[in-house]
C-alpha cells in the first residue's frame, strides 16, 4: 500500500476511534476549542463532524457523510461515521494481503445488495414512543426523556414547531405553547403589563427616509425631504388607526414613529429576527405588509399578545397565541438547551415519516450485528469468488463499540 493511501485510512480509523466513544448510554462528550475557547461540548456526531476544519480529503469526506446522513434521515450520522471507518479499517487489512481495491468494493457492493433485502425484509410499522426515544438517545438524562416525550406527543405539526430557549431555569418547567413566542422591543413599557386580544399588522418595509442615499444642495430640499419622513409616517399610522388595528410588528423603527403609534393607542412591536416575520404570519393570519401602498384588510390577522417576564429576573419574551406551536424550552445550560434543541430536531424529523421511512430502521436496536449475522451466510454461494474476502473479513460491532 503506497504511504498516501495509509495515511488517509489510518487518519480515518483515528477519527472513528474519537467518534466510537460518543455512542451508546456510556458515551463521552467532547469539547471542541477554538481559539483558546470552547466552542463547543457535545456527543452529537453531526455537530462534532460539523465544526472540523476542512482543507483535509478524509476531513471534507466524513464532514460530506455526516450532512447527506443528517439531511436524508436525520440522525444516526455517528453509526454512519463508525460504519465508514470500520470498512476502512477491514480495507486496510485486505490490502495488505495483496487483494486488489476494486475487488474489496466489489464484495462491499454484494453485502450492501444483501443488507437492503434484509432491511425490507425486518421492517415494521414504527412505534411512535420508541423512535422519539430513540432520538433523544443519551443526549439527556432519562427523567427529562420522559417529560419531553408527552411533550411532543401534543404537537401538531412538527414539522414547523418553533423553540425559544430560557436559560438558568428548570427543564422540568419546559411546555408547549399554542402560538409563537419572540424576543421583541416595546414602543412603550406599560405595554409589558397588557394582555390585548385584536387586529394585528406586520410591517416590513423602512418607515424611514434612508439619508445616507439622500442628496439635498440646499435647506429648501432638506425640508421638503423632512416633511415627507413625518407625513409618511403619520400616514402609516392614520390608516392602520382607521382599520382599528392593535398591535404593530415592525421591523423598522424610531422614536418618532413610536411616538405616532403612542398618541394613537397603538401597541408596538419590534422585530429584531427577520425568521419572525414568518412565524408571526402563521399564529395570527397575517400577511406581511412590504409597502405602506399596500395596507389593506387582507393582509391584517387577529391574535393575543402579551409579555411574560423570565425566572428569576431573566430577560422576558413576547407571546403572540394563535395558530402555531412554540416548544418554551428550559435548561439550566446552554449546552443542555442546544442538546434537547437537537433532540427535539431529530423527533421532528422522524415523527413527520411513517412506515416507508429511515425510522423503522432506527427501531432495530442491534441492526448492526443482526446484519452481520444476515450478510456473511449469503456470501456461501460465492465461495470461489474474491469479493467473499471483503465481506466475511468484515468486523462485527460489539457492544463496546
Amino acid at each position: 500500500m503506497a504511504e498516501e493511501e495509509f495515511n488517509h485510512i489510518q487518519l480515518a480509523v483515528n477519527f472513528t476511534d474519537i467518534v466510537k466513544t460518543t455512542l451508546g448510554p456510556r458515551g463521552m462528550n467532547k469539547m471542541i476549542v477554538a481559539d483558546g475557547k470552547i466552542k463547543v461540548l457535545t456527543n452529537d456526531g453531526a455537530t462534532i463532524v460539523g465544526n472540523l476544519k476542512g482543507g483535509n480529503p478524509i476531513t471534507d469526506l466524513f464532514k460530506q457523510l455526516a450532512k447527506s446522513q443528517e439531511e436524508a434521515i436525520g440522525d444516526g450520522t455517528t453509526t454512519a461515521i463508525i460504519l465508514a471507518g470500520s470498512l476502512l479499517k477491514n480495507a486496510q487489512k485486505l490490502i495488505d494481503k495483496g487483494i486488489h481495491p476494486t475487488t474489496i468494493i466489489n464484495g462491499y457492493n454484494i453485502a450492501l445488495a444483501n443488507a437492503i433485502n434484509f432491511l425490507s425484509a425486518t421492517k415494521e410499522k414504527p412505534d411512535k414512543e420508541k423512535i422519539m426515544r430513540t432520538a433523544f438517545g443519551t443526549k439527556i438524562s432519562p427523567d427529562l426523556v420522559d417529560r419531553f416525550i408527552n411533550l411532543l406527543n401534543e404537537v401538531e405539526d412538527p414539522k414547523n414547531l418553533r423553540v425559544h430557549k430560557i436559560l438558568s431555569s428548570d427543564s422540568s418547567k419546559s411546555e408547549i405553547f399554542k402560538g409563537y413566542v419572540m424576543k421583541g422591543g416595546f414602543t412603550r413599557d406599560e405595554q409589558m403589563n397588557q394582555k390585548i386580544d385584536g387586529r394585528i399588522a406586520i410591517l416590513n418595509f423602512p418607515v424611514n427616509v434612508k439619508w445616507n442615499d439622500v442628496k439635498a444642495d440646499n435647506v429648501k430640499d432638506l425640508r421638503e425631504i423632512t416633511d415627507y419622513d413625518i407625513s409618511m409616517k403619520r400616514d402609516v399610522v392614520d390608516k392602520l388607526k382607521e382599520m382599528n388595528v392593535e398591535w404593530v410588528f415592525y421591523t423598522d423603527t424610531c422614536k418618532e414613529f413610536d411616538a405616532y403609534l403612542t398618541d394613537a393607542d397603538i401597541s408596538g412591536v419590534a422585530i429584531f429576527r427577520p425568521e419572525d416575520i414568518d412565524a408571526i404570519c402563521m399564529a395570527t393570519g397575517s400577511k406581511a405588509i412590504t409597502d405602506e401602498k399596500l395596507i389593506d384588510e387582507n393582509h391584517i390577522g387577529t391574535g393575543k399578545v402579551e409579555y411574560k417576564k423570565g425566572a428569576d429576573s431573566n430577560e422576558g419574551a413576547v407571546y403572540v397565541s394563535g395558530n402555531a406551536e412554540t416548544l418554551i424550552l428550559h435548561g439550566s445550560t446552554p449546552h443542555l438547551l442546544d442538546e434537547i434543541e437537537r433532540s427535539e430536531k431529530d423527533y421532528s424529523f422522524l415523527k413527520r415519516y411513517e412506515v416507508h421511512s429511515a425510522a423503522q430502521i432506527l427501531l432495530k436496536f442491534v441492526l448492526e450485528n443482526e446484519l452481520v449475522d444476515t450478510v456473511i451466510p449469503a456470501t456461501s454461494d460465492l465461495s470461489h469468488v474474491k469479493e467473499n474476502i471483503s465481506v466475511s473479513d468484515s468486523p462485527k460491532l460489539s457492544e463496546k463499540d
